[in-house]
């Protein structure tokens, strides 16, 4: 071969090892989309949970998400995931939503980290039935009283002091009635609010709650322990 052929292999040649080093997906033996597939099924008698929402959320960019649905079979798949740290969440209403690497509703989930190329099967999550407390708001003649606020507060403990913190809060329809629902099961101290002549908003601050009870009605507390299913009571303002 002649010296000038051989030395233009030579320049072609390390131009294509240039242009594979600039552009690393060139290659199409080496994939880097992830993907995550598994069974969603009920906690008792491991029957089938179709059209539950799998979603995948970055650590590290919460605007870029993935999700699926799951099929007749509650089984999921969710293609095309670009590698990263996420986490991985089972949403369906009627039941608590699931995290990846929860053991128990109560425990914080685990960070999924997906390498290029990955392909994560067989993951299997078997979700809880939420819990319902329901009832009504009345005065001390027995009317209704509605636009109360009424919230599902749980007990927490942050650096050794305990404190509530809302679940769930919703206001009083006409008849007086509240339905506070997905609930984990637990024990929940139910907290109601009411000003005469105001509507209270299920997200308004709770800066005057204090003096509430200037208007004509103290706040109010009961506490309750809610299992899977519902719970109900009544409340007096």
């Amino acid at each position: 071969m002649k010296p000038a052929l051989i030395a233009l292999l030579g320049l072609l040649a390390a131009s294509s090892s240039a242009a594979q080093a600039r552009n690393p997906s060139a290659d199409p033996a080496k994939p880097t989309v992830c993907s995550v597939s598994g069974l969603v099924v009920k906690l008792e008698g491991s029957a089938p949970l179709p059209s539950s929402t799998v979603r995948l959320q970055s650590v590290d960019d919460h605007t870029r998400t993935f999700s699926g649905v799951s099929d007749l079979g509650g089984r999921f798949e969710v293609k095309g995931i670009e590698p990263g740290r996420y986490r991985l969440r089972v949403i369906r209403n009627g039941y608590v939503t699931q995290e990846y690497g929860q053991r128990t509703p109560n425990d914080p989930g685990a960070i999924l980290a997906l390498s290029p190329g990955q392909d994560l099967k067989d993951l299997l999550f078997r979700l809880l039935p939420s819990a319902v407390i329901s009832g009504r708001v009345q005065n001390e003649n027995g009317d209704p009283l509605p636009w109360v606020r009424v919230s599902a507060l749980r007990a927490t403990y942050t650096r050794g002091k305990r404190t509530l913190s809302g679940e769930v809060t919703v206001v009083t329809n006409d008849l007086g009635e509240y339905r506070l629902f997905g609930l984990r099961p637990g024990r929940y101290f139910v907290s109601a609010i009411y000003k005469p002549g105001q509507r209270l908003e299920p997200g308004e601050d709770d800066e005057d709650a204090a003096d509430a009870g200037k208007s004509g009605y103290v706040p109010t507390s009961q506490q309750h322990r809610s299992s899977q299913g519902r719970g109900h009571h009544n409340k007096n303002g």
